[in-house]
């Protein structure tokens, strides 16, 4: 944050914290169970309340969620579907709060991205489930700056790999 210590305020905060532990329910302990929920929730929400201290003007703030965190599907380590969804839950329930300080903050809820943990996710996957076309970071920078000139908050897209973007609540 260069930027931060240059000025003293930030304008864009994109919260992208995520992490997943080794080990799938029913298996999984609560001590895991706890860093997963630590990591995926409450550090985005210190984030959000570490970024409105410094808007002195404004700004937008973008959580990355998951698209674990939409719908009712099963999911493999629940720890992580839960919390992705209190992202999402919490940026709707703080967007009229915050708008009132000129603060916009949005979601997005995304499928498979192309990082490193995902690479290292796949060689392990058969290779019939591993979506064609997986979102890279560029797509997803391009579509942050989309977010930030759009006067909307509370704004909740999903995109997976082969769809539209689209509003989970347009």
């Amino acid at each position: 944050m260069i930027f931060y210590r240059e000025t003293g305020s930030i304008s864009v905060f994109v919260n992208n914290a995520g992490g997943v532990g080794d080990v799938c329910f029913p298996d999984v302990e609560i001590k895991q169970w706890s860093e997963v929920i630590d990591l995926n929730l409450k550090g985005v929400m210190q984030g959000v309340q570490s970024a409105i201290k410094t808007m002195d003007s404004g700004g937008d703030i973008i959580n990355i969620s998951s698209m674990a965190g939409v719908g009712n599907e099963p999911h493999d380590s629940p720890e992580y579907a839960v919390s992705k969804a209190a992202v999402i839950r919490l940026t709707t329930a703080i967007s009229d709060q915050l708008i009132q300080q000129n603060v916009k903050i949005n979601t997005f809820c995304l499928g498979w991205v192309d990082t490193p943990t995902s690479q290292k996710t796949r060689e392990n996957m058969d290779p019939a489930d591993i979506p064609e076309n997986i979102l890279s970071s560029d797509d997803i920078a391009n579509k942050v700056r989309e977010l930030i000139k759009s006067p909307r908050t509370g704004k909740v897209v999903v995109w997976e790999e082969d769809q539209k973007p689209y509003d989970l609540y347009d």
